[in-house]
C-alpha cells in the first residue's frame, strides 16, 4: 500500500479532541468580542466499535486547564468527526461529548468513553444535500501491539497547528527500541525508597507538530497502528561557552525531527484494564 491509499483508510479513524466554552458574562462576552471560544487540543482515534477514542492524557489536561480559566454557562471537551472535504465544504466537524474512561499517566494515554456511538447509529450529520445526508464515514483503527521494525514506513495523521483538515506527515522508524526510566514508588516500601520503572518507547524520523498528540502512528503498508504521537522530541541549544542557552530563566530548546511514540501495547491494557472495570490511573506500571 502507498502513502495516499494508506491516508484514505486511515482518516476514518481519526477525530479531533477540542474545548468549547459559551454562555460569557456580559462583561467577558465584550471584552472577548464573541459569544463563544473554542480551542482545538489534539488528536485521537477510533479504538474500537464499542465507542471508545484513545488519546494523549496530556491532551485531556490541557482541556482541563482551559475549562478552568474560563467562567461561562456551558463548557467542556468534544470529540470531532470530520465530515467529507469537498470544493465547496471543507474543515467541519460534527462533535460529540464523552466522558474519561481510563488514564495512564505512566505512559501519557487517555481512553475516552463516547456519549453517541456512530457504530450503533447514534451519530448523522443532519446535512441534506440534493435529498441526501451527507454520510459521517468512520472506521475503527487496527492496533498493533507488537514491535515494528526498525527503518518501516510509517505515517502521523492528525490535526496540528490549529488546521481544521487532516494533515499527514511521513517517514520511518528511527528506533523501535528506545525507553525511558522513571521513579517509582513500591506500596509497603519505606517512605522515600524508589525503584526505576522502564517503559518501551518508539522514536520516528517524521515530524510532529502541536495538535498531532494522541494521534496515530502507524505503518504504511499495512494501516495498522503501532503507536500514539505524544510530542516531539527536544533538544538544548547551547551557547558558544556549550552551556545550556536561556532568555531570563527560560532554557531554550529546538526540536530534533524526531517524533516520540507510545507502543500500542499500552493502548491495549489501558483498553483491557477498562473492560476488566479497573479505572485507576496507572500512574506506575
Amino acid at each position: 500500500m502507498d502513502l495516499t491509499e494508506a491516508i484514505e483508510n486511515i482518516r476514518h479513524s481519526i477525530v479531533q479532541i477540542s474545548a468549547f466554552a459559551a454562555g460569557f458574562s456580559p462583561k467577558l462576552r465584550q471584552r472577548l468580542g464573541r459569544p463563544s471560544l473554542g480551542s482545538p487540543l489534539g488528536t485521537g482515534f477510533l479504538a474500537n466499535q464499542d465507542g471508545y477514542v484513545v488519546t494523549a492524557n496530556h491532551v485531556i489536561e490541557s482541556g482541563n486547564q482551559f475549562l478552568r480559566q474560563v467562567e461561562a454557562e456551558q463548557k467542556g471537551m468534544q470529540v470531532g468527526f470530520a465530515y467529507p472535504n469537498s470544493e465547496y465544504m471543507r474543515g467541519n466537524f460534527n462533535t460529540v461529548d464523552f466522558e474519561v474512561a481510563g488514564r495512564d499517566s505512566r505512559h501519557d494515554l487517555a481512553l475516552l468513553k463516547l456519549r453517541r456511538n456512530p457504530f450503533k447509529g447514534e451519530l448523522h450529520s443532519g446535512i441534506i444535500i440534493a435529498g441526501q445526508e451527507i454520510p459521517i464515514v468512520f472506521r475503527a483503527a487496527r492496533l498493533e501491539p507488537r514491535r515494528p521494525k526498525d527503518g518501516a514506513r510509517v505515517g502521523i495523521s492528525g490535526y496540528p497547528l490549529l488546521e481544521t483538515v487532516l494533515v499527514t506527515n511521513s517517514g520511518h522508524m528511527a528506533s523501535v527500541w528506545s525507553f525511558n526510566i522513571q521513579e517509582s514508588t513500591i506500596p509497603g516500601a519505606p517512605e522515600g525508597f524508589r525503584m526505576p520503572n522502564l517503559a518501551d518507547s518508539y522514536l520516528a524520523d517524521a515530524q510532529a507538530n502541536p495538535g498531532n498528540s494522541g494521534g496515530p502512528v502507524y505503518l504504511v503498508d499495512t494501516v495498522e497502528v503501532i503507536g500514539v504521537c505524544v510530542g516531539a522530541k527536544s533538544v538544548p541549544i547551547l551557547d558558544q561557552n556549550g552551556s545550556p542557552a536561556t532568555i531570563g530563566e527560560t532554557r531554550l530548546f529546538y526540536d530534533s525531527g524526531l517524533t516520540v511514540v507510545v507502543p500500542s501495547q499500552y493502548v491495549l491494557e489501558l483498553m483491557e484494564r477498562q473492560t476488566a472495570g479497573d479505572v485507576s490511573d496507572s500512574v506506575q506500571s
